[in-house]
Formats: C-alpha cells, structure tokens, sequence
C-alpha cells in the first residue's frame, strides 16, 4: 500500500471517529479521458454495501461489501474477474481503491488502483444499478384439503423434546409419531417404520428461506448414490406452510414410489418429509402416516452465542483465478451453505434406505449444507461444520490484522483470507 493510500486511510478513520454511522449510498461519477465511470452504492441499516461500477465503454461489476469503522470495504467483480475494494467517504467525494488479489488470493496493497468519485447531487441511485435480491415472486400452486389437521395457523413450541416426541435441538423442529410407527434418528435426520405397513419415512431438516425456494429444492428433486426420486406431480399447497407431491424414481436399482411433503418453519429452514415404497405397496397407510407427521409438526427458534452472532454473515474468498467467488454463509439460526465449492460425496447403505443420510433439493444439497458451531474468541478460535450427510469439517480461523489494526470483517479460514460480504440475518 503506497504512502498516499496509507494517509488517506489513517486521517480517514481518525478524522471520522464514529463514522460507522455514516452512509455511503449514493451515485458517484469519474470522468477519465473519453470514458465516464459511474458507481453506485446502497447501504442497508446493518451496513451492508450492494451496487455497480460500470463505464460507458460498456465493462460492469458488482459491488458487495459492508461498512466498517466508516469504510466501505468488499469484492468488486463480474465474470471476467474481480479485485477487492475499500470506499473511503470524503465529503462530497468517494476515495474508491481497488486492490487486487496476491498470490495468496488476499488484498496485495502494493497493486492498489485509487478512484476519486464525486457524488452526484440530484437524485438517489436508481434501483436498476443495484442488483434485486428478492427474487420473482412463486407461481401459484393449488391447495390440498385432506391433510389430517391444518396447517393454516403453524404451531410454534419450546425446544425441550419430550420422550413421546422426535426431534432434534439443532432441527428446529419436533414431532410426535402415528400411533405404530417406530424410530431412530441421529443429527441428520429419523427413519421411522412400520411392522405392518410396507415402506418407509424419511424426516430431515431444510434450510430453505421461504416457499419460493422450498418449491425449487422439491422441484429439482432427490439426487443421491443409489437414489433417484423426481416429482410425478404437480406440487401442491396447504396452508401458509406446507407443499406435497406425489415421486417416483429408482433406489438401489429398484423401483420406488412415493410422496414429499415440505414445511416451513415460522423462524425459517423446515423440514423434508418423505414416505415411499414399491409401486405396487405404496398405498394410503404410508401417505395418511406422513401427513399426520406434518399436521403434528412443531417448530421452536434456536438460540445461538454472541460468538455466533459475529460470525453470521456471508464469507466470501476470491478464487486465484479472481473470476470465482466461493462463498461459507453463516445463518444465524446455526445452519450453514458452501457456494462455489466442490462439495462432499455422501452415501446411502448398500441394504436399503437405513440412514437418513440426504437431502431433498439439488444434487448434493446434503453435501453442502448442515449446521455449524464456533469455540474460541473474536481474534481465534474454531468454526465446526456438521454436514447434513454426517460429515464433520473443522476450520481454524484467525482474524486479519494489517495497518496496525485488526478488521473484524476480514479472516483466516485455514489460512485462506475470507472477508465478510454482509451480515446475514435470517431469522428475523
């Protein structure tokens, strides 16, 4: 980082003090030669940064990022590759530094590019230089009437599991089985059976934020070794917060049969309800069993540590490449998703359905997603990933000191320099 740089950050942060407060959202144009860039920048109240920087040679990225200690610091990037970025607020002006990836994929201070923007006074950015991240609203999808009790009003509980119930603290979710159907469980999920009725269900945990990705994860259907389930229906809709279709497929080189059931939870995530057999056995019994499953479905939030209240946000590393962002989001409910990276190979046992080792949605879905805990303290300590297929992945991290101070956005996960993209608050 050259001596200017360096200047402009300490003033920058001396001068400000409780420039946290400070909003940096705005529209801010460059005119360099024959090209104008413009970049645009929304912050939210948590301080997350999203935005663009385009030119009228035609190039645009992305801006991610949030705010610290007043400066604005992330990835910009689009397909081509990316740099990280610190936004420094003076006045009217924006200090914009691109920085670009070392060899070891952390900010090389000695390849910094400065920008000075001027912000433009009329007008607020436009919502078409921020990228939507809500989404197009679900296709509307017909409703069941004959679930065994409805859904309509979702019932939320405490998370003590009696021993008449099934259920999991880190599920966010118990149930009480039907009257004759036996259990067992572990952390990824329960397998429950019948002496009499032919077939089997299924009952794990999902971290889908709402009906709208809910519906793609039962639409992209089951995907494992030894297992393939596909809808053969239409979903359908029950309530506020249940969906049901009717799937076939093959497993373990067999036939199979079956009905899928989602719900979701009032805090987010849900789970996965899924009832099969062989087509000629799949009958009544089996289904009515996994409706009333869900009809008895209660749902409870799960409480996290002020440690892991700091650490739930979006992880983003920039790939050596710098054309690839991997991303580690950290849910504050205590479930995590790897984005961008290869993910883990899972397995079902060779006799038959006996571990409830899956997931429903994508391919691998199992393979990438879990819940997670962390030991230690802001500085250093321990992120524990628990994967929904049974795997355990432990990351020691250390947090990033550099110009004489630490940046608690930025970190060594196993040494690799992650910086935070925002705060990722789920469970609200």
């Amino acid at each position: 980082m050259n001596k200017i740089l360096s200047v402009i950050v300490f003033l920058t942060i001396f001068l400000t003090g409780l420039a946290l407060a400070q909003n940096i959202s705005g529209t801010y144009l460059l005119n360099a030669q024959a090209s104008t860039l413009t970049l645009i920048l929304e912050q939210d109240a948590q301080g997350n940064i999203h935005g663009t920087l385009s030119g009228t040679t035609g190039a645009r990225y992305q801006v991610e990022g949030m705010i610290q200690d007043g400066v604005g610091v992330g990835a910009c990037y689009n397909n081509q590759g990316g740099s990280f970025f610190e936004a420094h607020p003076q006045g009217n002006q924006l200090l914009f530094a691109l920085i670009e990836p070392g060899a070891d994929n952390m900010p090389d201070y000695n390849k910094v590019k400065q920008l000075m923007f001027t912000k433009k006074q009329s007008g607020k950015p436009g919502k078409q230089g921020v990228l939507d991240h809500q989404g197009q609203p679900g296709k509307k999808i017909a409703a069941r009437t004959d679930f065994q009790k409805s859904q309509t009003e979702i019932q939320s509980s405490s998370s003590k599991i009696s021993s008449q119930e099934i259920g999991d603290p880190n599920w966010g979710f118990k149930f009480k089985p039907p009257n004759g159907w036996k259990h067992r469980k572990d952390h990824t999920g329960a397998l429950l059976g019948h002496d009499t009725i032919p077939g089997m269900i299924l009952v794990f945990p999902h971290q889908a934020r709402n009906m709208q990705t809910m519906t793609q994860q039962m639409q992209e259907g089951l995907v494992e070794e030894g297992v393939s389930l596909v809808l053969s229906s239409k979903l359908h809709r029950k309530g506020n917060n249940v969906l049901w279709g009717e799937c076939t497929g093959m497993v373990q080189g067999q036939q199979a049969k079956g009905q899928a059931i989602g719900t979701l939870s009032p805090h987010g995530g849900g789970a996965y309800i899924l009832a099969v057999s062989t087509p000629d056995k799949f009958g009544k019994d089996i289904a009515n069993a996994a409706n009333t499953i869900a009809g008895r479905m209660k749902y409870f939030k799960l409480d996290v540590s002020d440690l892991m209240q700091h650490f739930s946000s979006t992880w983003v590393h920039i790939s050596k490449s710098g054309s690839t962002l991997i991303n580690l989001i950290l849910n504050n409910d205590g479930s995590f998703e790897r984005v961008g990276e290869t993910s883990y190979s899972g397995n079902y046992s060779s006799s038959g359905w006996t571990t409830p080792d899956t997931n429903w949605g994508a391919t691998g879905a199992s393979q990438n997603q879990g819940r997670w805990t962390v030991r230690g303290d802001k500085n250093k300590g321990q992120l524990i990933l628990n994967y929904f297929n049974g795997r355990q992945e432990v990351i020691d991290y250390k947090i990033h000191y550099a110009r004489g101070r630490s940046w608690n956005s930025q970190y060594y996960f196993n040494g690799v320099y992650y910086f935070r993209k925002e705060a990722y608050n789920r469970r609200e």
